[in-house]
């Protein structure tokens, strides 16, 4: 390692120097002809200009957000090269994404299940579609601190807006998660059996509530994969120039 990239790691997350974004190099000042002096990448490739955005974050749109849901899951590392570290955008991503899981984890089932184990208190959609986007809001941000915490201990330029971008982005794993669930519980059982097992405190109906769990899980999973490809992608992530007017 060549004491440039030492001094880098030293450097805070609010360094606004342009870094290569393959290994971090300060390719401040370099012409775009150029290519690292580091690893050969072309100076070109890591210009924040390159970062055109996502189509949702160019033209919010239902339409643009499907887009941007798709590219994610069919091509994430591609989609990643390419996000801008936009705070604005990308927390209205994270909202609408996190509001589109909650609305879909709130129904029927779900609510009914709520209802079961919190008999004392009245679960209405609203208040079940409020505790469903809290936990997915909690969740998220924990995993910013965390991808900003291991960037810190790698070295990496992981900074607030860049751990927002990506997680608004992988934040799609919350709606495959909204779209499995329900669809899990109402194909699995009949309405009177869903939770029968689990309600009348009879041993626990594995095959009921497997197929619940592991579409839960697999949201889960997702976010957390399409995060790692997300970190991995955008670790030295450049963003717009201050006279940039986006």
């Amino acid at each position: 390692m060549t004491e440039h990239m030492t001094e880098h790691m030293t450097q805070t997350h609010a360094d606004p120097s342009i870094l290569c974004e393959s290994c971090g190099y300060d390719i401040s000042g370099l012409p775009e002809t150029a290519a690292c002096s580091e690893c050969g990448r072309s100076v070109r490739l890591s210009l924040p200009e390159r970062r055109v955005g996502s189509a949702f974050q160019n033209s919010p749109s239902p339409a643009s957000l499907a887009a941007t849901a798709w590219a994610t899951l069919r091509h994430p590392k591609p989609l990643f090269d390419i996000i801008r570290i936009d705070r604005k955008s990308s927390r209205r991503m994270l909202l609408i994404n996190v509001a589109i899981a909650a609305a879909l984890l709130s129904i029927g089932p779900w609510t009914d299940l709520m209802r079961a184990f919190l008999r004392e208190i009245w679960i209405s959609w609203p208040l079940n579609f409020a505790i469903s986007a809290a936990v997915l809001l909690v969740l998220t941000q924990i995993e910013t601190i965390g991808i900003r915490s291991f960037g810190k201990r790698r070295g990496w330029r992981v900074t607030r807006d860049v751990a927002l971008a990506v997680a608004a982005h992988a934040s799609v794993g919350w709606v495959v998660m909204g779209v499995l669930f329900p669809a899990a519980v109402t194909l699995q059982l009949p309405p009177s059996l869903r939770w029968q097992p689990i309600i009348a405190g009879l041993p626990v109906n594995v095959t009921a509530i497997a197929p619940p769990i592991f579409a839960l899980l697999i949201g889960l999973f997702l976010f957390e994969l399409l995060v790692y490809v997300g970190v991995q992608r955008c670790r030295f992530a450049n963003p717009p120039r201050p006279q940039d007017p986006r």
